[in-house]
């Protein structure tokens, strides 16, 4: 039986402003009785008072809209009601559109090109509370998550429990170092410290870090930045974390001259969060990373030190959430 939650996530409102297109949609949508079609709007402001009236669960969106944009439109949408999702549908194939898109608190982006073979599944993903991006705009492709066990297994989000300080270095080297050698952006957020000791290991072994970081191809910032910017009330804060991780994977995979978007991170917000005391915020991030590494062809390893016993059952739950856990 479906529950009247999930009822209201299909109830879905159409907004574009190119009506052969709108008709398309609508049509599509009416050969699946699952979805319930409760509108459609032709532009930015419609579509706003149509939500207020209509309360749809899920709105596909046009990015370019007359008299308010899309992305205008969904601003106002989600900032007086972050319930429905939103899944952008546009022609923009473009880096910088799609981040300013996704950055307003939608779940999805769609290349129009690509919604033969992509729009039902991302509705699908998004209506049920998860994310999708098109795999040309790094998103994982639609075959890795066609099938719950083959979504799971495919997904790269590892943790390391290392033993000392020099462990944790080591292994978060190795990783960049893997990922420089197969053309992988690499993503490092954790202290000062670690970054210089990672640093120094990738020189010694003849990496030019000064280089890669003028090309964009390392990030490195301080962990505490990193948590500042997505944490309310002491609490990670979704919209944030979405934000910021794909504005950080898109700037960074952007700059990749081949089909392959990969980017690796290594990060270390959720084990500061679990050394100062909030297991219970430590967890939700870890389940926010999780969504991130299914929705963007993303290798993700984060590093714990071994916890008090006071957090054993806390770093139980976090290692069920990565897809592998290796001791150092």
């Amino acid at each position: 039986m479906t529950s009247r939650a999930d009822a209201h996530a299909r109830r879905v409102l159409v907004v574009d402003d190119h009506e052969a297109w709108r008709r398309a949609v609508l049509s599509m949508l009416r050969t699946y009785s699952s979805w319930d079609i409760v509108g459609e709007a032709a532009d930015g402001v419609e579509a706003l008072q149509k939500v207020e009236t209509l309360a749809p669960g899920l709105i596909l969106m046009d990015v370019m809209l007359p008299r308010m944009n899309g992305i205008e439109s969904a601003k106002h949408i989600l900032a007086r009601n972050p319930a429905p999702k939103v899944l952008f549908m546009s022609t923009h194939a473009s880096w910088d559109v799609a981040e300013a898109a996704l950055t307003t608190g939608a779940h999805g982006y769609v290349i129009k090109g690509d919604a033969g073979l992509q729009l039902m599944r991302a509705m699908e993903i998004v209506a049920g509370g998860g994310r999708f991006v098109s795999p040309r705009l790094g998103g994982r492709s639609v075959e890795q998550r066609l099938d719950e066990r083959t979504d799971q297994a495919s997904r790269f989000h590892e943790m390391v429990v290392g033993s000392d300080e020099g462990c944790l270095v080591e292994r978060y080297a190795l990783f960049a170092q893997t990922a420089f050698d197969a053309g992988e952006p690499f993503v490092l957020m954790t202290s000062d410290r670690r970054i210089a000791g990672v640093d120094r290991l990738l020189q010694s072994r003849g990496v030019d870090i000064d280089g890669a970081r003028q090309r964009g191809r390392y990030v490195s910032m301080n962990v505490n930045y990193g948590l500042a910017t997505c944490m309310v009330d002491g609490w990670p804060d979704e919209t944030r974390v979405w934000s910021a991780s794909t504005s950080l994977f898109m700037k960074a995979a952007c700059r990749l001259k081949t089909d392959r978007r990969r980017v690796a991170a290594c990060g270390d917000c959720s084990p500061l969060l679990l050394r100062h005391g909030k297991p219970d915020a430590a967890i939700h991030l870890e389940q926010l990373w999780d969504d991130w590494a299914r929705t963007f062809d993303i290798r993700v390893l984060c590093g714990y030190s071994t916890p008090g016993v006071e957090h054993a059952g806390a770093f139980q739950r976090i290692c069920e959430i990565h897809s592998a856990v290796h001791r150092s």
